[in-house]
């Protein structure tokens, strides 16, 4: 018995349906439920390193050699027919040339491609300069229209242009030997261009005429400089997920 009166359990129990009664009326005390946060896990920040540096310079330079080897051997070689036929029978005979016209400028195009590894290059030497960045991945996507563009003219030229009776002037994807195999045939752009006085030794016949050369290098770099451009539009796309063309500096 305790000193009120009552053994100790059922004083335990009147205290227990007390306090649940209680709380049952008093609600304001109820706990409130906190308001659930959502936890954002974030990837860690790629920075800049030498790697990424490194590995767009040695892009560049391989582009660069690409363009080179282009520009040195098939560009350089090509010959364009400016000027006055040297076996004319009225010296100096008339002005013929094969500059300027659709075919040349096609390649003059080819020629934009040497932009691409100059300002890859300006983006990692200034890559604070987010413009020169911007530039060149327009210029890059630009050159990737142009050179598959470019690569069918010149495949369409092949197939119903070149080597023809009426391609004398018009035209620079002729064999060398045109001239031998067309002698005699009483075209007048041929005469004018080709005034042979004799047969050549040995004679070429026409179907014995191919594509010169340094055309068909250009019908193939077309594809180069289409599968380089489009390797520029890789290259910057990924250092701009590093944060190359920023204005961090290198870690």
């Amino acid at each position: 018995m305790t000193q009120e009166g009552y053994p100790l359990s059922q004083r335990q129990s009147f205290q227990a349906l007390a306090s649940d009664w209680h709380d049952y009326l008093d609600v304001g005390n109820d706990p409130v439920e906190e308001p659930r946060q959502t936890v954002v896990v974030r990837a860690p920040r790629r920075d800049p390193t030498r790697r990424h540096f490194i590995g767009g310079t040695i892009f560049i330079i391989f582009s660069a050699l690409v363009f080179f080897y282009w520009a040195g051997f098939p560009l350089n070689n090509t010959v364009y027919e400016h000027g006055y036929p040297s076996l004319a029978s009225e010296l100096p005979g008339p002005f013929k040339s094969s500059r300027y016209h659709y075919e040349w400028w096609l390649v003059w195009i080819l020629s934009l491609n040497a932009l691409l590894p100059l300002l890859l290059a300006f983006s990692l030497t200034d890559n604070r300069v987010e413009e020169y960045a911007r530039l060149h991945g327009f210029l890059a996507a630009l050159l990737l229209v142009a050179n598959g563009i470019v690569g069918i003219l010149l495949l369409i030229s092949w197939c119903i242009r070149c080597n023809t009776v009426y391609s004398a002037a018009s035209t620079w994807c002729n064999d060398y030997r045109y001239c031998c195999a067309q002698f005699g045939n009483g075209i007048q752009e041929t005469i004018d261009r080709c005034p042979n006085t004799t047969p050549c030794s040995p004679d070429v016949m026409t179907n014995e005429l191919s594509v010169n050369g340094e055309y068909v290098h250009h019908m193939v770099f077309s594809l180069v400089f289409f599968l380089m451009a489009l390797a520029h539009l890789g290259v910057k796309d990924s250092l701009s997920k590093f944060g190359v063309f920023t204005n961090r500096d290198i870690e």
